[in-house]
């Protein structure tokens, strides 16, 4: 999951269709763009109260938005690796494989955990130089 805490409102988003099987808040291009999708308003779920971390997967061939990051940009994220080894300040970089951020010299910084109401995990992170 992926949640906007500060963000550039007036950037270009494009929209791709995915090869591979996405989580919202992967982090693709080495932190460059963040996978995004929207929740889905039709049959059932114009009606009920849905829960946000419902749409946590984007399938192949699905449409999502790649949400371009800059720095000074803060978001809260379920894809972070390692942290509980984590402490405030630390340098992040993205694991390729999987996505996700994890301890090493990047762009990202681990700010803590985020306090939210969405019954996930989720962490606050900061992209910088």
């Amino acid at each position: 999951m992926v949640k906007y805490l500060i963000v550039d409102a007036h950037k270009g988003i494009p929209q791709e269709k995915a090869t591979a099987q996405l989580t919202r808040g992967a982090f693709l291009e080495s932190g460059y763009f963040i996978a995004d999708k929207e929740r889905n308003y039709d049959g059932l779920n114009s009606l009920i109260n849905f829960k946000e971390k419902e749409f946590e997967t984007i399938e192949i061939g699905d449409i999502y938005n790649k949400i371009p990051t800059r720095v000074g940009e803060e978001y809260a994220t379920t894809e972070v690796d390692g942290a509980a080894a984590l402490t405030a300040g630390d340098a992040l970089t993205v694991d390729a494989a999987t996505g996700k951020l994890k301890a090493g010299a990047g762009d990202w910084v681990f700010v803590g955990e985020y306090a939210n109401p969405y019954d996930l995990v989720m962490y606050h992170v900061k992209r910088v130089k």
